[in-house]
């Protein structure tokens, strides 16, 4: 029927059956691109709220977190800021050296050259690779104007990075070569990163340590990352005829629902050394674990190590325990050189960092501090080295000692029996100032220690 339908021969019924299909078409054509525009316009505005709502949360996050950079007391304002990656705080290599007045000094030079930072720090010659191979340190001595130098290798897998057009290097970095190019350590930085610290802050800390009295053996974690931590334990009475030992092997295991679930490894054979290592009696040993390789980075959370303890207690064999170390993973982490040291001989927190309401006032009480047992008497070491600007008797905290030092870092210690340090004295990290008492508001022997940065109070266990 349709076959002459563009013709001009057509029939009075054919020409109005042809102007009703041009009228439909012309129609579904309007109706066709109006669908497609209202499409478009709704895709283009779901994109721009896509994006507007990404750039809040952003914001959010840039907002929960703050990075603050201390060296000898002054704080440091960035152009380009500070960031972490590779559990380190990365800083702005050469904006850095020039706000602390490095670079002016005579001998002190940086320049860049195709991908490699040339830095020369007293006269000790530096070429920084900038790349994922790690910082580029080599043993072998290098040239570079008049300069030569035989340069130590730092073991760190940890690259420069370059980003908008800024070479930024992980602040351990620049103590190092502050540190070797002046012969002492009087640079003091401060690196404290603070997110949420206040995820965990209701998690019962009676239980992040395991202590077994038959084997006289505590175990801990401190200095904790998402990737890394410090392994501790403490070997001090107990029935062992023969030494403690460990070994490499441990797993990861996450609380949850209620329950602990082992966390399953990134391959599915993993080997660790056949080695063992001693713990020795009435002494601190500690180990560094990276889980990085084997588990990936830690996301926030409540977690516990599993290790394997050995007790050689009898000739040709040996009995076994499994003991745990529990841990949280939080936003926050605090970075000093130098390091914090724990201010005590014992490893044993009866209480900890911690914000709770009281049932029956419905007050809000805070214990901003923690309280390690230990025996009456054993000796209380100041954490940091600093100025003693405060000692006294408080009749809730007792005898007390407070210390401040350049990096706007307080310490306190109290419940003293004895304080050996005055007013204005200035001590050294690891000094004995004290000893451990029962004085104040105190039911037993212990230490209570706290710690400020800058004016805040934070958990002193989120730092050793």
């Amino acid at each position: 029927m349709f076959e002459n339908i563009y013709t001009t021969k057509m029939s009075a019924s054919q020409k109005q059956l042809q102007n009703r299909f041009i009228k439909i078409r012309s129609k579904s054509s309007k109706i066709s691109r109006l669908f497609s525009l209202i499409l478009t316009v709704c895709l283009i505005l779901t994109m721009l709220c896509a994006t507007v709502v990404l750039a809040v949360m952003d914001g959010d996050n840039q907002a929960e977190r703050t990075i603050v950079v201390c060296v000898n007391g002054q704080e440091i304002e960035f152009a380009h800021e500070p960031f972490v990656q590779y559990n380190s705080v990365y800083l702005p290599l050469r904006e850095f050296l020039e706000q602390t007045g490095v670079t002016a000094r005579e001998r002190n030079s940086i320049e860049w050259d195709n991908g490699t930072v040339y830095l020369t720090i007293e006269n000790v010659f530096y070429d920084i690779t900038i790349g994922d191979s790690g910082l580029g340190i080599s043993h072998e001595a290098k040239q570079h104007g008049n300069i030569k130098a035989a340069i130590a290798k730092v073991d760190r897998e940890m690259p420069a990075i370059l980003k908008n057009d800024t070479t930024f290097v992980p602040y351990w970095f620049i103590d190092y070569m502050l540190y070797r190019g002046s012969g002492q350590n009087d640079w003091n930085i401060s690196c404290i990163v603070d997110g949420n610290e206040d995820t965990f802050a209701d998690w019962d800390t009676d239980h992040l340590e395991q202590t077994d009295e038959t084997w006289g053996l505590t175990m801990m974690l401190r200095n904790v990352s998402p990737v890394d931590a410090n392994l501790m334990f403490r070997q001090a009475g107990g029935q062992p005829t023969g030494e403690l030992q460990y070994g490499d092997a441990y797993t990861i295991e996450r609380y949850d629902s209620g329950k602990w679930s082992e966390i399953p490894t990134l391959t599915e054979n993993v080997a660790f050394h056949a080695l063992a290592y001693k713990i020795t009696k009435d002494q601190n040993t500690q180990t560094y674990i990276n889980w990085e390789s084997v588990y990936g980075q830690l996301t926030p959370g409540r977690y516990r190590l599993a290790k394997e303890i050995m007790d050689f207690r009898k000739s040709g064999d040996y009995d076994t325990k499994t003991f745990y170390a529990e841990f949280t993973v939080t936003d926050f982490a605090a970075y000093f050189t130098p390091s914090l040291v724990w201010p005590s001989e014992s490893l044993t927190i009866s209480r900890g960092f911690e914000t709770r309401t009281h049932p029956l006032t419905q007050e809000v009480l805070s214990h901003n501090g923690i309280d390690i047992i230990a025996a009456e008497g054993s000796a209380v070491h100041a954490a940091t080295g600093g100025m003693v600007t405060e000692t006294g008797f408080d009749t809730e905290l007792g005898n007390y000692v407070i210390i401040e030092n350049q990096n706007h870092i307080r310490t306190k210690y109290a419940s003293l029996a004895e304080i050996h340090v005055v007013q204005g004295a200035v001590v050294n990290q690891r000094d004995v100032i004290g000893t451990v008492g029962n004085t104040g508001m105190s039911t037993g022997a212990h230490l209570h220690f706290e710690m400020e940065i800058n004016g805040k109070a934070y958990d002193p266990e989120l730092v050793f």
